[in-house]
């Protein structure tokens, strides 16, 4: 761990702030070798402060909202490969609800303590 002042100052990335930064910006091919880098200076504003734990419930709510949308649309895929085809009002009813539950998760977002 990095002592007090600098976890809590120098190092620390401080909503609203800008901090100076060394990034590495890596080539990685679909193996994962790496296939050339650039390690470049930037500049880094953090929007705000989060845990790991508040990260990860916005990654499950994002997540949940991309699936529903992804299931309406493969389920229509495969129903037309057994030759069961959705007619464009119902397909344009199933993308709106997932367009809605979406929306939804998005307003959850905004309000919750994160």
């Amino acid at each position: 761990m990095l002592p007090q002042e600098l976890s809590t100052d120098i190092c620390s990335l401080r909503p609203q702030e800008d901090r100076l930064v060394l990034s590495c910006l890596m080539r990685i091919d679909s193996h994962g070798v790496v296939l050339g880098y650039e390690v470049t200076e930037g500049v880094i504003r953090s929007a705000r402060r989060m845990t790991y734990t508040q990260v990860q419930a916005m990654i499950g709510q994002v997540s949940r909202a991309i699936s529903f949308v992804f299931v309406f649309t493969l389920a229509a895929g495969v129903l037309a490969a057994w030759g069961i085809l959705l007619t464009p009002a119902v397909g344009a009813v199933l993308m709106s609800a997932s367009t809605v539950i979406v929306a939804i998760n998005a307003q959850f977002l905004k309000r919750a303590e994160l």
